[in-house]
């Protein structure tokens, strides 16, 4: 599952603002839907719940105090978990 996306990112930079992050524990998911990109690309729609929403924020946050800049699809309030197969 894509937490963010960015045009760019410096990896020291990320590796820095998220450094001693703990992973949350498993967080279930209830995939509610199904849709297609372009291209072939299959996403499975989960219900966001607290846990996922807590960490993305998290996340967000953290790149944010860095200064590391997002797509603003992937801000917290507007991102929308999707995992991706293909």
């Amino acid at each position: 599952m894509s937490m963010t996306v960015a045009d760019e990112l410096d990896p020291p930079a990320v590796r820095a603002a998220l450094h001693g992050l703990r992973l949350p524990p498993p967080v279930e998911l209830n995939f509610q839907f199904v849709g297609q990109f372009g291209g072939g690309v299959l996403w499975l729609g989960p219900a966001p719940n607290r846990e996922l929403l807590d960490h993305h924020a998290t996340v967000g946050a953290r790149l944010a105090d860095a200064g590391i800049e997002v797509n603003p699809l992937y801000h917290p309030g507007t991102w929308v978990p999707m995992p991706r197969c293909r």
